[in-house]
């Protein structure tokens, strides 16, 4: 299955794929420079609230007010992101869930689509 979200972002967001705020999967945090701070893609697993792993990305593809399209494929042990830029990045699903129920986004983003193949 593959998850496949467009938008356009004024700043950084946050894209969601889970169960509830406690349980993330995959928490997909684009975060735009501030200053003297990098861009840079922060990857997450949540469970009960709690940060059980991450991974940091500082290849960035993202531009303000630019288009961009992500697709997130899911598999059993990983999930494979790839990005506007046919940039692929993968990331361990820490998670023992056979599915995933809630798809959410934070962050100042307008969404154009979410489609799912």
């Amino acid at each position: 299955m593959k998850l496949v979200i467009k938008g356009v972002p004024e700043d950084s967001f946050t894209i969601n794929v889970g169960k509830s705020k406690d349980i993330i999967a995959l928490q997909y945090n684009v975060h735009f420079s501030q200053g003297v701070d990098q861009s840079v893609i922060n990857l997450k697993c949540i469970k009960d609230g709690k940060v059980i792993d991450k991974e940091m990305v500082t290849l960035f593809p993202f531009q303000p007010k630019k288009q961009f399209v992500v697709a997130i494929s899911f598999n059993k042990d990983h999930f494979t992101i790839q990005e506007s830029c046919c940039k692929f990045v993968q990331f361990k699903n820490s998670l023992d869930y056979p599915y995933y129920d809630s798809i959410w986004v934070n962050g100042n983003v307008s969404i154009k689509g979410i489609s799912i193949e």
